[in-house]
């Protein structure tokens, strides 16, 4: 009889020690694909960060003078038309700094159907805080930044785009 009860205490430990290692895993599970959806959007944000700030640097945009009739914009790029890497057009900057929202920016980009937080920050190496540039709609926290190392009429600036995906 007493092994009979030892067998069903056995058997009702056993029990309880798998019933804790089922509830483990199921919350390990989530915990996990949550830290993989993280780590996917943040790979996703870095991906468009830096498509976004190549196509800027290294494109004069379609068309290439786009700059003398902004409505005829097809695709943006601020590199100067004669090929020359990482020199920036500055009548481009100023331009895109100045006349395009950020709906425009988007959509001339190419960015994807998802909604992403952009900002846009040229600052002088060699100046004054005042001569900073921002473009941005919000403040961002987190995401994903890509800086470029810039030429525009011969003055050395940095280039950054900040992308946040929108939860």
């Amino acid at each position: 009889m007493s092994s009979g009860i030892s067998t069903g205490i056995d058997m009702l430990f056993a029990s309880v020690i798998m019933l804790f290692a089922l509830v483990f895993a199921m919350m390990s599970s989530s915990i996990i694909s949550s830290n993989s959806f993280d780590a996917l959007t943040r790979i996703n944000e870095q991906s468009i960060a830096i498509r976004v700030i190549e196509s800027l640097c290294l494109s004069p945009g379609i068309p290439a003078d786009w700059e003398k009739n902004i409505n005829m914009t097809k695709r943006l790029g601020l590199a100067l038309t004669d090929g020359a890497l990482y020199v920036l057009s500055k009548r481009k900057v100023e331009i895109f700094f100045r006349n395009f929202t950020m709906g425009q920016i988007s959509s001339l980009l190419g960015l994807p159907n998802e909604t992403y937080i952009l900002k846009f920050m040229l600052k002088p190496i060699f100046s004054t805080e005042s001569d900073i540039l921002e473009l941005e709609c919000d403040e961002i926290e987190g995401g994903f930044t890509s800086s470029r190392l810039v030429v525009i009429d011969g003055s050395l600036f940095i280039f950054r785009v900040y992308v946040k995906k929108v939860s």
